[in-house]
């Protein structure tokens, strides 16, 4: 077999080897050319990318001053995690007034159940003898009204 030096040597050799050197070295500059990125592109993209990374880190931050403001003030967080709210002002305006709802409400159905509830007057309520007739055997209802 003969070395590369004895084929350089032959002009014609030389020419055909020196042609098949350059086409791969010319395959080889064009694959890298086109798996490697331009700067541009590069950028353009990192650019996106720290913009969404911006973007998340705003809405997490919404995300837990909703959090505080629900636990400082004792709504359910789940009530309002879904909302899309423009400002934290605007949430917390919102949050307390979900507050105030839930607290006007709770004091109205309180109220209505104390109305409910309540003695009323001639409705015939039974007198305490007769309420503890369902727990005292028959002798022991007798020593109760007879100390009266």
């Amino acid at each position: 077999m003969r070395n590369i030096n004895e084929l350089l040597a032959d002009p014609e050799n030389k020419k055909i080897i020196l042609s098949f050197v350059d086409q791969q070295v010319t395959k080889a500059l064009k694959t890298y050319s086109s798996k490697r990125m331009d700067t541009s592109t590069l950028t353009a993209r990192l650019l996106r990318l720290e913009a969404a990374v911006q973007q998340k880190e705003k809405e997490q931050d919404m995300k837990f001053h909703i959090f505080k403001k629900c636990y400082e003030v004792g709504v359910n967080y789940d009530l309002v995690k879904d909302i899309q709210f423009n400002s934290k002002e605007e949430a917390e305006k919102k949050i307390l007034q979900l507050q105030e709802f839930a607290a006007a409400k709770a004091e109205k159905t309180f109220n209505e159940r104390m109305i409910a509830e309540a003695p009323k007057p001639g409705a015939g309520e039974a007198r305490p003898a007769d309420k503890l007739a369902k727990y005292l055997s028959a002798e022991e209802l007798l020593a109760v009204r007879s100390k009266r």
